[in-house]
């Protein structure tokens, strides 16, 4: 697939991917690149009247002001809350790339780059052969790792990076989310280790109900380097 942009990647469930997806394309966009968040694969959709689901992480890209069609911004929905390659199976499909990579070019004809949000983190199966980090290497695009600054993420993070460059994947760069004011000398250290790996771009800070408060500014130190791998 020949397209400009990013896959924005976890090293874990929950660790804030759809928030830094929201933030990069606010900054993105008022900086004037024609940009569009989409999430290929999304489980744990809610159902809805007259057979409509709701997707979650696509509701949170139309609260950051992104106009397209909610419908165009996922190749495929899933209620159970699961793993892809399980959530299709318990619907009793698969879940295959031309599909998505078809609703890539539709978006594509419109935008000039795209911010591709992974599920989960790379080692994720989409279906029995491939998983998160082959839809990448497929897409082209080079990995956005959003990780966690607290006990635990110097393993995730460095087993993420690692697995990403045997997959052959070029990395962008590290952002931290729900990086406290103050920072301990634990989250001090884990930042400036995993800095030796990786460009480390920024950190969104600890907000209570960030989600309520998408239109913040996004804090990345280095931002004008994600900008020049854009061009």
């Amino acid at each position: 697939m020949n397209a400009n942009g990013f896959f924005v990647t976890g090293t874990d469930t929950e660790v804030g991917k759809t928030i830094v997806t929201c933030l990069l394309y606010q900054l993105l966009h008022e900086r004037g690149f024609n940009v569009v968040p989409f999430k290929p694969i999304q489980t744990g959709t809610i159902s809805q009247d007259e057979g409509h689901s709701l997707a979650p992480d696509v509701e949170m890209y139309k609260k950051s002001g992104v106009r397209e069609a909610s419908s165009n911004l996922s190749a495929y929905l899933f209620e159970p809350p699961c793993s892809p390659h399980l959530a299709s199976r318990l619907v009793g499909t698969t879940i295959d790339f031309p599909v998505i990579f078809e609703t890539m070019r539709n978006l594509s004809r419109n935008y000039n780059s795209i911010l591709m949000e992974g599920a989960g983190g790379l080692s994720v199966p989409i279906n029995e052969q491939k998983d998160m980090a082959d839809l990448a290497k497929e897409a082209g695009f080079p990995l956005l790792i959003v990780a966690r600054p607290n006990l635990g993420t110097i393993n995730h993070t460095l087993q993420t990076i690692y697995y990403a460059k045997s997959k052959g994947l070029r990395i962008a760069g590290v952002i931290f989310s729900n990086v406290p004011a103050e920072k301990t000398f634990i989250e001090e250290e884990n930042i400036r280790y995993i800095q030796q790996f990786a460009p480390v771009l920024g950190s969104i800070p600890k907000v209570r109900e960030i989600e309520e408060k998408i239109g913040s500014a996004i804090y990345l130190q280095h931002w004008p380097l994600l900008l020049k791998q854009k061009n």
